[in-house]
Formats: C-alpha cells, structure tokens, sequence
C-alpha cells in the first residue's frame, strides 16, 4: 500500500500507483465500491486481448449510500448500460441511446451482453496496457484534486489511435453521494483555502462561474476543465470559446484568440497563460505531437457523432435542439422561450438564459436569449 505524505487527488494518486505497478495491465478502482462477480476482470480484458489500445471500462451499480447495508438501488440499476458522453459544462454524463433526438423509429440501444465503445467513461474502473498508458502520457500530472481526468483520458485514447469500450458483464457495485439533502455537506467536498493556496490558486479575482461565486472545489474543477479543453480541444476551437461564453458569461461571438485574451476573465486567463508554462503540461502537448493524435473536429465527426448520434454540447445544432426540446432557463423558473420568461412581471423574471433588453430612452423592453446561450 503505497500512502502519499500530502494529498494528492485523484490523478496524481493514480499516477503514483501506476509508477509502481509492473503488470501488463493497470486496473484503476474506487474505495467505495464491490465487484458483483467472480469472473469480472475475464470480461474487462478480453476487449484488450481483441485490441491492445483499449480502455476497458466497467458497468456501474448504484449502492445505496445510507444506512449500513449498501442495498443496491434496484429502479436506478434498470438499463444500465449506457454511452457516456460529455454535458455543456463539460462534466461526464450518460445517454441511454444512439439518435435519440431523431425519432423514436431511429433509437438504438447498446448491448446488455456485448462489449460496447463509448465516446468516455468514468474516472476510473476501468483496465488498460501499462505501455498503453504510458504510450498516452498517463494523466496530466497538473490536473488537481478531482475532475478533468476522465475527460483527459478518454479524449487522448480516441484521437491518438485506440478507442474506448464500456462491458456489460463486468459489473461493479458503486456508492455515489447522491443524498446531498440528507447529508448536505458531504460533496462537493469543502477545501481548505490553504490547500488552494499550496496549489497555486491563491490569486485576487471575482470567481464567478456561471453568474455565481465559486468555491475552492469549483476554481479547481473549472481550472482542470481549462486545462483539457486548451490541449485536447483547442485553444482556438468554436466548442473552447462557447465553453468560455456560457461557464464566465461572456457576451461575445468573436472567436480569435486576441479577443479571447482580452475578454476571459483576468483571474481565469491566468491559468492559460501559466499552463504554457507548466512542465507537466508541455509534456502532454509533446505526447500529442509525438502520437500525432487527431484534432476535436475530428472526434466529433468519428467517435461523438458516430456512436451517439449527437454532436459535442457546444455545437451550433447541439445548442439549437436543446433549446427547442428544452425551452430557457429563465432563472427561478423555465420557459418554451426567452419571451415567454417575464408572463408579465418585466425584467425581474428575465434571468439565467436571458436577459431584458430595454427600448430607446430606458423604457419597455424585451426579453432576449444572451450570447453566451446562443
């Protein structure tokens, strides 16, 4: 057991412990969870044995995490075998379908037996070849804490030659804090502010991510997520800047790198401008050139769009079909549109998605869908 003197989170921690491995293949897990069988890890190589660039993931089972028993959640465990996939703000998430946005007739389901490859999975629970990861880079050794390095990993297997699988007869049993009402302050995890500071976030700004001021665990994820998007997106990509525009609420549509720097938050931007400093960094860069990965246009054409039938979130017909399937958020309530937010209240039921566009000389108005929505 190998114990860290400091606090490392996730990446760093998983990096440590594939140092010190000498096996062929690294298998990544979770405390909190169980195996549900006793020829799990049978299923989860044999897609490696078919393809030696393969991540292979497990399915997941959620656990009741109340009580002391751990009963497993029978109405959350129905259909699930699912593609994971990447949500607006950049976090994992799942679908249960392929085309689900094109007609019922046109909905494919994936296998509950065979493997099946996914766009991304999970954090970890997951096995790989050891030169295999090594090969790709291993983690960011920058990415803090938690967050970003499913999202890391996923990418870079994809666009550098391999392809990621989930296997429906690997099966674990995991415990997720999902009773955040009972138990309000078990996650997110409060961090000490002098834990961001040993990190290097203790700079002067105004935080906000999303309309609101950000917490020790928020500044981490979302410099993380900066850190991904700026590699394995691109640092001038459409999907990077309408990331900048909805996450910080810039309201702009210009897309060159010249009005990014001028109009990303300074307390932000600062971590662009010391990334390109960072050693660990520069290294994934030169992982990236040496494997002579593809770029994130290439991605969304042959891995997102190919296996879910949805482009990336950022993408103009991405943002097009949630709004017509999902109306605006128009702060405390939700709308079929930005005009229909106020139901004749003015400018203080215009909010979230929108915002109150007064007329000539201040008076009357209308609500509008912002730019960083659109």
């Amino acid at each position: 057991i190998i114990t860290n003197p400091k606090p490392q989170g996730c990446a760093r921690s998983r990096i440590i412990g594939a140092q010190k491995a000498s096996a062929d293949i690294l298998m990544f897990v979770d405390s909190h969870i169980e195996m549900e069988s006793s020829t799990w890890l049978q299923h989860l190589l044999l897609p490696i044995l078919e393809n030696p660039r393969t991540m292979s993931i497990q399915t997941i089972d959620v656990m009741n995490d109340l009580g002391d028993t751990y009963d497993y959640v029978e109405e959350k465990n129905k259909n699930n075998e699912q593609y994971g996939v990447l949500n607006e703000e950049f976090f994992f998430s799942y679908v249960q379908n392929r085309f689900g946005n094109m007609g019922q007739e046109a909905v494919e389901s994936p296998s509950d037996r065979l493997p099946y490859e996914t766009p991304f999975g999970p954090g970890s629970l997951f096995a790989i070849r050891r030169d295999e990861f090594w090969r790709l880079g291993g983690y960011d050794y920058g990415l803090y804490v938690w967050g970003g390095e499913n999202t890391e990993l996923a990418l870079k297997v994809w666009t550098c030659g391999g392809r990621v699988v989930m296997v429906p007869c690997s099966r674990v049993g995991h415990v997720y804090r999902v009773h955040l009402k009972e138990n309000a302050d078990r996650w997110p995890p409060p961090l000490a502010q002098a834990l961001t500071d040993r990190i290097g976030l203790a700079h002067d700004g105004m935080w906000n991510v999303r309309g609101s001021p950000a917490s020790n665990f928020t500044k981490i994820i979302t410099r993380n997520n900066l850190r991904v998007l700026n590699l394995w997106v691109g640092e001038t990509h459409p999907a990077t800047l309408k990331y900048y525009r909805q996450t910080f609420d810039i309201a702009t549509s210009e897309s060159s790198l010249q009005q990014q720097q001028r109009l990303l938050p300074p307390e932000w931007y600062q971590y662009i401008e010391e990334m390109k400093q960072d050693k660990h960094w520069l290294y994934q860069q030169s992982k990236k050139v040496e494997n002579q990965c593809q770029d994130f246009d290439w991605f969304d054409k042959h891995v997102f769009m190919k296996l879910v039938g949805r482009h990336h979130p950022w993408h103009p017909k991405s943002i097009v079909r949630k709004l017509k399937e999902n109306g605006v958020n128009c702060g405390a309530h939700k709308a079929g549109n930005c005009k229909l937010c106020p139901q004749g209240n003015g400018a203080a039921w215009c909010n979230g998605d929108c915002r109150w566009e007064y007329g000539k000389g201040g008076g009357g108005g209308e609500c509008v869908l912002k730019d960083s929505a659109k």
